[in-house]
């Protein structure tokens, strides 16, 4: 619990942001709203039901959904790292930050 009684939110390393659902405009507020919850609510179960994969008394299962959310993970740091090559691709390359050497070294 946090200081003020809530619940500690996600992690966003263990959490991977859902892409934005393109709505059309000439839907009513209540519309968009309950397709927004609905899927919501479908991904709320698919993360129970990985969960019980991860925690299953089976071996195989248990290393398949480790292998299913290692693999996720790469693909989050792989945009990540995506991203952030864009970003400084557009920054000159005087302009851009310098690192110490150790930093280099560890590139």
């Amino acid at each position: 619990m946090t200081i003020d009684g809530r619940p500690p939110a996600f992690e966003p390393a263990t959490m991977p942001r859902a892409p934005s659902i393109p709505l059309p405009r000439c839907w009513p507020r209540f519309a968009k709203s309950a397709l927004l919850h609905a899927v919501a609510l479908a991904r709320a179960a698919l993360v129970e039901i990985h969960s019980g994969f991860e925690n299953s008394p089976l071996v195989r299962v248990r290393q398949v959904a480790k292998i299913e959310r290692l693999s996720a993970r790469v693909a989050l740091l792989e945009e990540m790292t995506r991203i952030k090559d864009r970003r400084m691709a557009l920054i000159p390359a005087a302009e851009r930050p310098r690192y110490p050497p150790q930093d280099r070294l560890a590139t």
